[in-house]
């Protein structure tokens, strides 16, 4: 992101502030929302506790002859 902002917007607010973002911070890339927009199964676990019927959630749809995404939130180490 960084080059291709600097190569458009040398003397930009990006390039003085040296702050360069792919997204907003603190907005978080919706994968799941994606893939069921064509058309798969889409599960985002933010919980431990939701992990395993996500995953059920997911065969299930894969042996229905689906694609699944599972995007899986974890704490930063």
């Amino acid at each position: 992101v960084k080059e291709a902002v600097l190569r458009v917007h040398p003397t930009g607010g990006a390039a003085k502030t040296n702050q360069f973002f792919a997204r907003w911070p603190g907005e978080s890339r919706r994968y799941d929302k994606v893939a069921e927009a064509f058309g798969a199964h889409g599960e985002w676990v933010r919980h431990a506790d939701e992990m395993e019927p996500a995953l059920d959630r997911c065969f299930a749809a894969l042996e229905a002859g689906r694609s699944a995404v599972l995007v899986a939130s974890v704490a930063k180490i």
